[in-house]
């Protein structure tokens, strides 16, 4: 389009082109060429400056996230973890826990179990037991 425009802005003063059947003078192809000369040179600038913000705001992300994240806790605090005004804040107030299920509770307790069995470790109450045989004491008998 540019180059469209300096060509006829070259063209002698006066002289006319044929558009689609109509003869047109060359001040109007100039004023006509600019005008939508213009509208792509506004559509590159604001890319340009579109570019340019959409940076600064990547650049200014951690920042900003770690500023949520802060007041979010902050919230958390003076408000309380589970209360609905954090809502207000864009924070989600913390769920109740759901409550396991029988069978689920029960596979809880045989994956620790195995665990302890695996990594040789004990409970509260065999480590006493343990100390006890070790004093001459009889430890009591497991409960099941």
């Amino acid at each position: 389009m540019a180059a469209l425009l300096k060509g006829l802005q070259g063209m002698p003063s006066g002289s006319s082109l044929i558009l689609a059947g109509i003869s047109r003078q060359r001040d109007d192809l100039i004023q006509t060429a600019e005008t939508h000369l213009v509208r792509y040179t506004d559509a590159d600038e604001a890319h340009v400056v579109a570019s340019q913000k959409v940076k600064v705001r990547d650049d200014g992300h951690p920042a900003a996230r770690d500023f949520v994240t802060e007041m979010h806790a902050a919230l958390q605090v003076q408000l309380g973890p589970n209360n609905t005004a954090l809502l207000d804040f864009g924070a989600a107030p913390r769920k109740a826990r759901r409550k396991l299920t029988p069978d689920e509770r029960k596979a809880a307790a045989d994956k620790a179990r195995q665990t302890r069995e695996r990594n040789h470790t004990m409970g509260r109450k065999q480590k006493k037991a343990l100390a006890q045989q070790e004093e001459g004491k009889t430890p009591p008998p497991p409960k099941a």
